[in-house]
């Protein structure tokens, strides 16, 4: 029941920030072209269930939910050993929870674009997926073979490449310009564009509404993975999108 004044309170509140505004932020986080009006925000309610990926009767009694005009939406996570290690996957949708986890994946990764300009460039001079501070952590989502598509907030997908390094490395703090925790990296393979040395270089994209109609799905892309995770074969058909824009 709060009003947009209350939400905004709230959101200065939680961002220690008086001159915040929650209107801009959602619009820049959403890539919104025009923003939410404050009279929309809060107007209805959504209900979101986080569940384990192996209850398929829990997915079923969403689904059956959903045709009754329940407004809910399933959230799964996984856990998994490969090795000696365990891990611990969450997923948006779609329902990908028959995905074998050692099947090669692509994830569309933020190059922080929003919060410096350092980072991306250090990232594709570097040939890295670099997280900066408290989302350092991000880079574990990877593993060795699998893709990285470089997704800058505004523009889209500038380059894709495959994870070369099987585990992923501590950033020293002077190599992460504005993150004073440092930050961790993967070596990348770069597969589109390939002969693209200088970062300004890198001026050619797959959009976000491109994204959403070359591959019949919606992102959440307020993130540093951005979710939902890509099979192989839809990396290749995003390969072969941008090697056309960069006529290669």
């Amino acid at each position: 029941r709060s009003s947009y004044a209350q939400l905004n309170d709230k959101y200065k509140s939680y961002k220690n920030d008086d001159n915040v505004e929650l209107q801009a932020e959602h619009a820049l986080e959403f890539e919104l072209s025009v923003p939410l009006s404050k009279d929309a925000f809060n107007r209805k309610q959504k209900l979101v269930i986080v569940g384990n990926s192996a209850d398929k009767k829990l997915i079923d009694a969403v689904d059956y939910w959903k045709t009754q005009g329940v407004d809910i939406d399933f959230i799964h996570y996984r856990f998994y050993k490969i090795g000696k290690e365990y891990y611990f996957e969450l997923f948006a949708k779609p329902y990908d929870y028959h995905l074998n986890p050692r099947d090669k994946k692509g994830i569309l990764f933020n190059t922080n674009l929003k919060y410096s300009i350092k980072n991306e460039r250090c990232m594709l001079e570097r040939k890295h997926a670099e997280a900066y501070g408290s989302r350092k952590q991000a880079v574990d989502s990877f593993a060795k073979g699998d893709y990285v598509l470089f997704y800058a907030n505004g523009r889209g997908v500038i380059a894709i490449g495959e994870i070369k390094s099987s585990k992923a490395q501590e950033l020293r703090i002077q190599d992460a310009p504005d993150a004073p925790e440092g930050g961790r990296y993967h070596d990348v393979r770069m597969i589109v564009p390939n002969n693209v040395s200088d970062p300004d270089g890198y001026n050619k994209s797959i959009s976000a509404y491109e994204l959403k109609e070359l591959l019949n799905r919606n992102f959440w892309f307020a993130n540093t993975n951005i979710a939902p995770y890509l099979s192989e074969e839809q990396v290749k058909t995003l390969i072969e999108a941008l090697r056309k824009k960069y006529n290669e």
